[in-house]
């Protein structure tokens, strides 16, 4: 009957973790240009952390709520990190890390992918 709220909230999942790789990805080249080797650890830990989260996440139902809560965690923390370089003056956070063909069309071919492979 709510099938189509499962789907969403599957989609949200794997745009949460998206998301948040690419902002580990933007962060790290960041901090690598600015020599900011403490800030590389940091980021190094999150993206640990953001795989294994992806890894634990069912293809066709929801997370459970302690993968959830973590992918929160992370994308709360990436948030905070992206907010302290001067990259937000270029672009808000969101803007940043959306894939350049859309959070759409990437979902799309995420979902099209998985009904393949």
């Amino acid at each position: 009957m709510f099938g189509w709220l499962t789907k969403k909230r599957i989609r949200e999942q794997i745009k949460l973790v998206a998301q948040n790789q690419g902002a580990l990805d933007l962060l790290t080249g960041w901090a690598e240009g600015s020599g900011d080797g403490e800030l590389g650890q940091r980021l190094d830990a999150l993206r640990l952390k953001n795989t294994d989260c992806a890894r634990k996440l069912p293809g066709n139902k929801p997370a459970d709520a302690t993968t959830l809560q973590e992918l929160l965690d992370i994308n709360s923390a990436v948030r905070r990190l992206f907010d302290l370089t001067a990259m937000r003056h270029a672009h808000s956070f969101d803007k940043a890390t959306e894939p350049s063909m859309g959070w759409r069309a990437y979902l799309n071919m995420r979902q099209q992918m998985a009904e393949e492979g």
